[in-house]
């Protein structure tokens, strides 16, 4: 610091430095943050303050205190399988019978929802499900 105020500069607050991200909330940078995210929802805050060129700070605040989005995992649940999944299955359901054969309590020990009996089924990771909503978005049907 004295250095600097050996050659003139009066302020102790930092100077301006060249390519920093903007951390200030516009109403242009909100417009562009929401047309962003609206196009694609599974964009993460690291995309969006890259492409907006603002700080992941002011890109998350304006998601959640602004736009009122939330990050919302879903994950598909196949209503029809296809051939290879019958066949992969197959083999397992054989397996659960023979299981019940030797243990007829078994049954109260699964736990079923809405009818549907799913063994595994996976779309990919957790991350790659996510996508970004607001409250007024429709809910999706897990």
């Amino acid at each position: 610091w004295c250095k600097h105020f050996r050659e003139g500069q009066k302020s102790t607050e930092d100077d301006q430095r060249p390519g920093s991200p903007v951390t200030v909330s516009t109403p242009e940078t909100v417009t562009k943050i929401n047309q962003i995210v609206r196009a694609d929802h599974r964009m993460s805050i690291q995309m969006v303050s890259e492409a907006v060129n603002a700080d992941k700070k002011t890109v998350r605040k304006i998601l959640h205190e602004e736009l009122h989005m939330t990050k919302v995992c879903a994950k598909l649940v196949p209503k029809n399988l296809t051939p290879d999944q019958k066949l992969l299955r197959q083999p397992v359901c054989s397996d659960f019978l023979e299981r019940l054969k030797e243990d007829p309590g078994l049954m109260k020990n699964i736990i079923t929802c809405d009818e549907t009996w799913i063994f595994q089924y996976d779309v990919g990771t957790k991350r790659q499900s996510m996508h970004r909503e607001t409250l007024e978005s429709p809910r999706i049907k897990r």
